[in-house]
């Protein structure tokens, strides 16, 4: 058998399988009902994703790696890649956040965002991006306005200084996610990218 046939051969299960791996859920069918799948998303306790961040501002343009677990109030952060001060973790808990870097002792406050901002000089509205993230509105905070997409999902959303857009919603558990967010403010644009979701239903 000739070589080259032979290696395409070879080669095109596993690029079939990496195919399979990339591929994203599909978004659901039908419509879903809104206020169940809020109060749904809302009431799971435990879960995560890895993700790409981008921001763009006028002091700041780049772009890391986003990983965030969720277990309950507790969350931990890890950023990493070309932020230019190295890998940042962040451990959050009502009251109390910690914070280290690469080559840098801890530090602590009561506020993650605050924290983050003197680390790195983004701007990330932490408290309500554990709602955001998910498509669904941060709870105590003014809706200015909400929209929804065909399938009754979060499209876009205006919330305190905060102007979000939603794409690519896939199923994930018996959960819909998004896929792709981007948030701005006057001055600030993030790109949130999520690769993985790891997501659990309410009990």
């Amino acid at each position: 058998m000739n070589c080259k046939l032979l290696q395409r051969l070879l080669w095109l299960p596993l690029c079939l399988l990496l195919a399979h791996c990339t591929s994203q859920p599909q978004a659901p069918e039908q419509a879903v009902n809104w206020e169940r799948h809020q109060a749904r998303i809302l009431a799971s306790q435990h879960w995560g994703f890895d993700s790409k961040l981008g921001i763009r501002s006028p002091a700041h343009n780049g772009s890391a790696r986003l990983n965030w677990q969720q277990q309950h109030q507790h969350y931990r952060l890890q950023l990493s890649g070309p932020l230019g001060q190295g890998a940042v973790v962040i451990d959050g808990a009502p009251g109390l956040v910690t914070l280290e870097q690469s080559g840098e002792p801890p530090i602590s406050a009561e506020s993650g965002e605050y924290l983050l901002y003197e680390a790195t000089g983004w701007h990330l509205p932490l408290e309500q991006l554990t709602a955001w993230v998910r498509g669904v509105p941060a709870a105590g905070l003014p809706i200015t306005a909400l929209e929804l997409d065909e399938h009754q999902l979060l499209a876009t959303l205006v919330q305190g200084d905060w102007q979000l857009s939603y794409s690519r919603y896939g199923l994930y558990g018996d959960l819909y996610l998004p896929g792709r967010i981007v948030a701005e403010n006057a001055d600030t644009r993030l790109t949130l990218i999520i690769h993985a979701w790891r997501a659990q239903d309410s009990d």
